[in-house]
């Protein structure tokens, strides 16, 4: 029994450990034939259908749709590790979250999208991240923070292949920094943006000349807002023109034509057309009525503007009111709006813990009991926090908002004492410029009327001399005064007149008087091929500009007279002296005139063109030529610059195009 019983066990161990085999072997059989099946799988085709289905829910505005396809795609998506998707479903989640007005909401899932992206060191991740951050920076109006998160998206583009997600950003860039006036930043990226984009020319016979033509229009809708901005008109019409045309090859989308219009409008009203901006008012209305809600409310703002400027005040007043009533319907329907996405986030969320519930009821009365209240007293604590939490930030911006304020009315307040300490200076001058020569008018005057005095021809010669020299003293400032009102003032500049390059540059000597100068040598050096160079510009301007600074120039070292002098008249040696140079680089032409005066320091480069500012009362002037000088030389489509890296004096550029 004892040997039958040792045999049944051995038998059964046998056994055991066969089917053990067996079962080991057909589970890596089935593990086999699985990850083969699996590997068969086309995963990437899988996660590009899900994102197109989340881009025709984001793009419909179906943000129920959204939320609930999203957490099971995303689950796909990192299952089978296709970040790409896996973020792009991500962002239009965020993003999403922007366009309901959940802006913190929006941030704090962007930073959680980064630290993810950065854990996995993915490139196109990162990209998503920082777009999302910049444009909720940017409805927040914290510009700053969107223009760093935009750079350093573009930064991140250098590793992502599809040129669409660059140019996109482009796009967000430019706005954020004309919005923030940082124009040379803005010239820089659209000089970037121009060389990526021209890289994609459009065919009409192309597949892809929608897309090449979309790229290409937002680029010169960012070009026509940055010549806006800064009030470089030539070209702008042809710049206009050809974004028409890209925007028909990509389909005229009304969004577009809106901002094709708007810029026509801008346009118009820049160059005082008012009839053409009430008209491209008029074509915002018709195309964004019904579609896009927001331009056609303020395409009633422009067409009051319009009205105002062509003097129908009562259509203005009219227009105005439709844009205020207009715009305070759509903002109580965004109220709305927001309102309802929050109660369907809380009924989702009802619904979750309604399904909660119910699986705990399974598992007893008495459990489900404690969950419950478990859960509520969490919400409770959630609530609570949140409500603290808000409240404070509410209380910190109230305190952040007082402190600007504050520093702003200081800042008014020093800005209002400096600008009539310099309107006091200001009269004080043009009492003693004027008075001065009409002392000495004055003075010719008695002479010559006094009875019984013969006069030699010489003295006669003087005595002209001397009255047109001091006529000439108050007729040059009547004529600045009258500039200095012409510089704050919306007068165009006509630029229609050819001359020559030395032309303008003898009429300034001359009128300036600086070869006359005793107590300065002049020298001026315009090279032969750069002389002859023809420019479309105002002559009259031009060299009334140049003449302002070569005035500038003759004064400034006039402490050198005393020097000469004193060391004796043949002491020419110790004289300070004056330069004019000429040179062109084949888009413009540079006047540069140095001098070897008192200098101006760096940090003053800019406060020195501001109006009735003298640095130094010791010199004659009004503190009005400089200024004079910049707004006709801007108004020329050129500027004037103080070059602080020249140390022996001043010296100043001016720049004209040819």
């Amino acid at each position: 029994m004892k040997s039958q019983r040792k045999t049944y066990i051995v038998l059964s161990i046998l056994v055991l450990l066969l089917t053990t085999l067996f079962a080991s072997c057909e589970l890596n059989r089935v593990e086999r034939i699985g990850h083969s099946t699996r590997d068969s799988i086309k995963w990437e085709d899988s996660a590009y259908h899900m994102v197109q289905i989340m881009d025709y829910y984001y793009g419909n505005n179906m943000t129920d749709s959204m939320e609930l396809f999203a957490p099971k795609a995303m689950d796909f998506c990192q299952k089978h590790k296709k970040w790409r998707y896996y973020y792009k479903i991500w962002a239009n989640c965020a993003m999403d979250m922007v366009w309901s007005g959940l802006f913190m909401e929006a941030v704090d899932e962007a930073k959680k999208m980064q630290e993810n992206a950065l854990s996995k060191d993915h490139s196109e991740g990162l990209m998503y991240a920082y777009q999302v951050l910049g444009i909720a920076y940017s409805y927040q109006k914290n510009m700053e923070e969107a223009i760093q998160c935009f750079k350093r998206a573009l930064e991140q583009c250098e590793k992502v292949t599809y040129p669409g997600s660059k140019f996109a950003l482009y796009n967000y860039y430019t706005t954020a920094l004309c919005e923030s006036k940082k124009f040379a930043t803005m010239d820089s990226v659209l000089t970037d943006w121009k060389k990526e984009v021209d890289a994609y020319p459009v065919d009409t016979a192309n597949a892809n000349a929608d897309v090449y033509a979309n790229w290409h229009y937002k680029y010169l809708r960012a070009l026509a807002s940055y010549m806006i901005e800064m009030k470089q008109y030539d070209g702008l019409e042809e710049v206009l023109d050809s974004a028409t045309y890209y925007e028909e090859i990509d389909g005229n989308y009304p969004s577009c034509l809106c901002q094709l219009a708007t810029s026509r409008y801008q346009f118009a009203m820049a160059r005082g057309d008012f009839e053409e901006a009430l008209r491209q008012a008029d074509r915002i209305i018709e195309i964004s009525e019904d579609i896009e809600i927001s331009n056609y409310i303020l395409a009633f703002r422009y067409r009051s503007k319009a009205q105002e400027a062509l003097g129908n005040y009562k259509e203005a007043l009219i227009n105005l009111q439709q844009h205020q009533e207009l715009n305070d319907s759509i903002l109580a329907a965004e109220n709305s709006e927001q309102l309802n996405t929050l109660n369907k986030r809380f009924e989702v969320n009802e619904l979750k813990m309604q399904g909660e519930r119910d699986r705990m009821k399974a598992e007893g009365r008495q459990m489900l009991l404690v969950v419950i209240l478990t859960i509520f007293a969490f919400i409770a604590l959630i609530l609570f926090v949140i409500v603290r939490h808000r409240a404070t930030v509410k209380l910190e911006k109230e305190h952040k908002k007082l402190v600007e304020a504050y520093e702003q009315l200081e800042i008014a307040n020093a800005k209002a004492k400096e600008s009539s300490r310099m309107k006091s200076n200001f009269i004080q001058q043009i009492s003693h410029e004027i008075n001065t020569p009409l002392n000495i008018l004055s003075g010719f005057t008695q002479v010559i009327t006094m009875p019984g005095v013969e006069l030699s021809d010489k003295e006669k010669e003087e005595i002209n001399n001397g009255i047109m020299e001091n006529t000439g003293r108050i007729s040059e400032l009547v004529n600045k005064i009258i500039n200095l009102a012409d510089t704050n003032s919306q007068i165009v500049i006509e630029r229609n007149d050819t001359v020559e390059i030395a032309q303008i540059a003898n009429d300034a000597i001359h009128n300036s008087g600086i070869m006359a100068a005793k107590h300065l040598t002049f020298d001026k050096q315009i090279p032969a091929e750069v002389a002859n160079i023809v420019l479309t510009t105002n002559h009259k301007a031009a060299a009334r500009a140049l003449t302002l600074i070569l005035d500038n120039a003759r004064k400034f070292t006039a402490p050198a007279e005393a020097e000469v002098k004193r060391m004796g008249e043949d002491a020419t040696w110790d004289m300070k002296h004056a330069l004019l140079t000429v040179h062109s680089d084949g888009s413009q032409v540079c006047f540069t005139v140095e001098d070897t005066g008192i200098g101006i320091p760096p940090k003053e480069a800019e406060h020195i063109f501001e109006e009735f500012v003298q640095l130094d009362n010791y010199y004659d002037g009004t503190g009005i030529g400089l200024t004079v000088a910049r707004s006709i030389v801007r108004k020329l489509g050129g500027d004037i610059t103080l070059d602080t890296t020249y140390k022996d004096g001043a010296r100043f550029v001016m720049t004209l195009p040819l």
